[in-house]
């Protein structure tokens, strides 16, 4: 280890970029931002999307992907516990580790996590990033659902951790459903862009979606929303669906147009860059449990104007009307008209994208957690470094 490291933190996650989700973003900004700050940054996920082993990125960045049944994991991973995965807990245990941090209650690796933090004595801190109990949207596959996820707090309520969450939503959550103490708020974050400009057409309107194509997360609804617009309105209007799911290719049938484009997986510096030519970005979550959405944030610190969803984790960072649009669960007459609201009204889209753009960068910078971290873990004297 290089003598300007000062301290080793240790990150456990399910997956890591580029496996699309909230959490993985949350991690990486995070890693990134505290390797500038001269913290050593470990970080543990499954070899999802990765081959198996061990790494060093370019920022110095220690990588553990470690092997999981690969058919049944892109949900939810699953440890291979063969000769290399033993071969890679043994040399993480032997790590210089003085604190870890473990995403989210239900996945193995925040049980690995806690259970070495217990062996090395080490202090633990689990971040709750959901608002609400795990859902598949089914009510006969939700139970056994539940039941992993209440076999793991169980699990995880046995060992000397802390609990912290991403937002007061998922506060809500751990305290009044699962009866949990919460120690603090490292909110979900986003790295502000430098001397980035908006480059938008004169000539065409574009709406994006950016996430899982899933239809929990309002995909749908979405498509249905925008097929309802008045056909001179559609016509100089693009939508743009950014990301892949189970119900891509199903989608992606259905709802073929000139005006649609399934664009599929980007690289995150890809959307960020994309986020300057888009007018508008939708965030239709159904039945979902939001945390701190990431999607809300990307966008809004782009300077984009957001129309989304009233559900906790969204409405903590939008107030309707001065900084986004928000609307009713599922009421897709409801996001047609905002949409065309949006669309018809230049200075609206403006003011609302300026506002929000101001609100995430005064609350929502990684720099900012970041600094919160560092003096939750280590104390004040970090807070200068």
């Amino acid at each position: 280890m290089s003598d300007s490291y000062k301290k080793t933190l240790t990150f456990f996650s399910g997956y890591s970029l580029p496996h699309v989700g909230g959490v993985e973003g949350y991690t990486d900004r995070l890693a990134r931002e505290l390797t500038k700050d001269g913290i050593q940054v470990i970080c543990v996920s499954s070899a999802v999307d990765h081959s198996p082993g061990k790494e060093r990125d370019e920022l110095g960045i220690i990588h553990y992907y470690l092997p999981v049944y690969e058919k049944i994991s892109n949900r939810y991973p699953v440890f291979k516990k063969n000769k290399l995965y033993r071969s890679l807990v043994n040399q993480l245990h032997n790590e210089k580790i003085d604190a870890l941090i473990c995403n989210a209650r239900f996945y193995p690796t925040t049980l690995l996590g806690v259970k070495m933090g217990k062996k090395l004595n080490r202090q633990v801190f689990v971040v709750e990033h959901g608002s609400a109990p795990l859902t598949l949207s089914h009510p006969i596959l939700d139970l056994p659902l539940h039941a992993v996820e209440n076999c793991f707090t169980q699990k995880i309520k046995r060992y000397p951790v802390n609990f912290y969450v991403v937002s007061k939503a998922a506060q809500r959550h751990l305290e009044k459903d699962l009866k949990l103490s919460v120690s603090g708020i490292w909110h979900n974050n986003v790295t502000l862009a430098q001397n980035a400009t908006r480059q938008l057409s004169n000539d065409t309107l574009k709406i994006a979606y950016v996430g899982r194509v899933i239809k929990p997360k309002g995909v749908e609804l979405l498509l249905q929303a925008f097929n309802m617009l008045s056909e001179p309105l559609k016509q100089k209007t693009d939508l743009q669906i950014i990301g892949t799911g189970s119900d891509f290719g199903e989608l992606s049938k259905i709802y073929q147009s000139a005006n649609i484009h399934f664009i599929g997986r980007l690289k995150q510096h890809e959307i960020q860059a994309r986020y300057q030519r888009i007018d508008i970005v939708v965030v239709p979550t159904i039945d979902y449990p939001e945390g701190l959405n990431s999607v809300v944030l990307e966008a809004g610190a782009a300077g984009c104007c957001v129309i989304a969803t009233a559900v906790p984790g969204i409405e903590e960072i939008i107030e309707s009307g001065k900084d986004g649009l928000l609307v009713e669960k599922g009421n897709v007459l409801e996001l047609k008209e905002k949409l065309q609201e949006a669309l018809k009204n230049q200075a609206l889209r403006e003011s609302l994208g300026i506002n929000l753009q101001k609100k995430v960068s005064e609350k929502y910078s990684t720099e900012s957690v970041a600094k919160v971290i560092l003096k939750d873990i280590f104390g004040a004297k970090n807070e200068e470094k």
